[in-house]
This record gives structure tokens, C-alpha cells and sequence, in this order.
């Protein structure tokens, strides 16, 4: 009876889901959609679809490979497609304000990272005002406006921000912010439409130490000693004025205390 107890229990937890694992790996949840009540998913190179079904919170392939789905084609497209938008407002660098079809949205240009100008915890960073006023400069004075949305990324992030790629009167604003040293490549979760480009503009500006890969090391370690003095000297001074604070009050009383002994003096005389 133990036996047979034991063996339900393995294929249950062993034998029951293969059919679910054996044919893939995890897909990724931004390349999962809904097709006639089904939901399907893809892995790329090259390009093949499964039925899923959602373990946890990862979707695994079921069974063997199937046809493309007649939803596929408009799926894929739908999240690689463009978007004229209007400016609301300028935010930083890599960040901006933007009216699309379906309301206003905070959108951070996808895959890039500028110094930081409005962080709330940090101070302003080299080369941030410069980022900040360039892509403000360029949205502000262009026409047109487009985002266009990664097939491999998520169309929000967690803070519920629009991501995107963003062109400003046809300007690839994420490449035009690395090759002038305004940015770097980060944040990358996906296998991005535009990653490989990025990152070969970013070593070439490096190697010709454009923006803010004109600080060294050197340089850093010296800002950071001006900042530190800075922030000694200011508690210093605060500190002196704490003490002359202190001496004040304290000449200020022992002057109340002698106009106190004169005035007792004077009344015992009359």
C-alpha cells in the first residue's frame, strides 16, 4: 500500500508534467497572447509557437511546436508599432512626458541611462543639465514625434512609465544620447530591436571620451574630495555658529542677572 501510495505521488509530481516542460524552455510573458481562446507563445530564432500554460508565474510550452496562430502576425506587430505623439513636458535626459492615443504617459526612453538631474535622493550629475537640455531641445523644436515599442520589451514598466524608442523629426534620440556621451546602455531585460547598436556606439564614444566619459577616475576621486570638503567646512561653520549661538545666550543671561541685582540694590535703598 506504501508502495503504491509513494508511486501516485511520483507521477503526479514527475511523470504528469512533462508534457509541459519537455518541449522547451519558459517563454517569455511579453511573448504570450490570447488567439482564439487559446493562449499561445513564441521563442525566437527562429520563430516558433507553442500552446502555454502559466506555472507560477512563468508560461511554459505545452506539447509539440504548432502553426503560427492566425493572431500572431497582428500581435507581433502591435508591439513593434510606432506612434506619432505630442511633448507635455520635459523631464531629464532619458525621460519625457508625452500625450499618445491612449492619454498622457511618462515614458523612459528604452535601454539607456543619462545623469541624473531631478533624482530625489541624488545630486546632479556630470553631464546630466547637458543630457537634460539636449533632449528637451530636441523634442521641444521638433514636428514630429514618434515612439516606437519593442517587441521584447514590456510596454510599461513597474512604476507604470511608457517605455519606448523615440525619434524627434526622424532623430534616434537613444542613439543620438550615447554617441555625444549623454548616455549609456542599460536596463536591459530583452533581447532589444535596437541593443547591438547601442552598445557599439557606446565603445566608440568611450574611446573618444565624449561627455561624461571624459571623467576619469582620477577626475571622479577629485569631485568627490571637493564635495566632501564642501560638506566639511559647511559643518563647520554651523558648528561655529552653534557656539557663538551659545555665547550670546549666555552673556545674555548673566547681564539679565546683573540688572536684576542693581535693580534689587536700588529698591532696598529707597
Amino acid at each position: 500500500m506504501k508502495r503504491k501510495v509513494l508511486w501516485i505521488i511520483f507521477c503526479f509530481l514527475v511523470i504528469l508534467p512533462l508534457p509541459v516542460f519537455a518541449n522547451g524552455s519558459a517563454i517569455k510573458k511579453v511573448n504570450v497572447f490570447e488567439c482564439n481562446g487559446k493562449m499561445y507563445g513564441y521563442h525566437k530564432d527562429p520563430i516558433h509557437y507553442h500552446e502555454v500554460v502559466l506555472k507560477g508565474n512563468t508560461y511554459y510550452p505545452v506539447g509539440d511546436e504548432v502553426e503560427e496562430p492566425s493572431c500572431a502576425l497582428s500581435f507581433i506587430e502591435e508591439k513593434s508599432a510606432k506612434e506619432e505623439v505630442s511633448l507635455v513636458s520635459c523631464v531629464d535626459g532619458d525621460t519625457a512626458k508625452f500625450k499618445t492615443s491612449e492619454g498622457v504617459f511618462t515614458t523612459r526612453f528604452l535601454a539607456i541611462d543619462t545623469p541624473e538631474t531631478v533624482h530625489p535622493t541624488k545630486e546632479v550629475e556630470a553631464f546630466g543639465k547637458e543630457a537634460s537640455e539636449f533632449t528637451c531641445n530636441m523634442l521641444t523644436n521638433a514636428k514630429k514625434i514618434v515612439l516606437e515599442y519593442d517587441a521584447d520589451s514590456e510596454k510599461y514598466d513597474k512604476y507604470g512609465r511608457l517605455l519606448a524608442w523615440v525619434y524627434a523629426d526622424g532623430v534616434f534620440l537613444q542613439q543620438s544620447l550615447v554617441e555625444k556621451g549623454y548616455a549609456e546602455v542599460a536596463y536591459l531585460y530583452g533581447d532589444y530591436k535596437y541593443t547591438s547598436l547601442l552598445k557599439d556606439i557606446e565603445a566608440l564614444a568611450k574611446t573618444n571620451k565624449m561627455g561624461k566619459w571624459k571623467i576619469d577616475d582620477t577626475t571622479m576621486e577629485n569631485a568627490k574630495e571637493k564635495v566632501q570638503n564642501q560638506e566639511s567646512k559647511a559643518k563647520v561653520a554651523k558648528k561655529k555658529t552653534s557656539l557663538v549661538d551659545q555665547i550670546m545666550e549666555a552673556m545674555g543671561e548673566f547681564f539679565d542677572k546683573i540688572v536684576s541685582i542693581v535693580s534689587d540694590f536700588f529698591e532696598s535703598m529707597i
